[in-house]
């Protein structure tokens, strides 16, 4: 989860703090699914930036949601990923 109103350098420099914890604790986790939440998009600022990481998030857009957990907007969209993407997974 990354906080979005803190612009989109913010978030892109959050997501690469994130993505190299990751690969220092265990790389084989970096090839895991994934998704990446950009939350607080209740407050406009944040809603432009996470628009605008969306363009720039090297991810699978589709595992890229946006939401607020002040309102609870999106967060009925990130349950559906969350369940399809453990779904891919236990077919595997």
């Amino acid at each position: 989860m990354i906080d979005a109103s803190g612009g989109i350098d913010s978030i892109l420099s959050d997501l690469l703090v994130i993505t190299r914890e990751l690969e220092k604790y265990d790389k084989e986790m970096l090839g895991r699914p994934s998704i990446i939440l950009l939350n607080k998009v209740d407050l406009p600022e944040a809603r432009s930036s996470a628009k605008m990481a969306l363009d720039q998030i090297e991810h699978p857009r589709k595992n890229v949601v946006t939401a607020s957990a002040a309102t609870g907007e999106g967060i009925e969209r990130l349950l559906d990923r969350i369940i399809e993407v453990m779904g891919d997974e236990r077919k595997k």
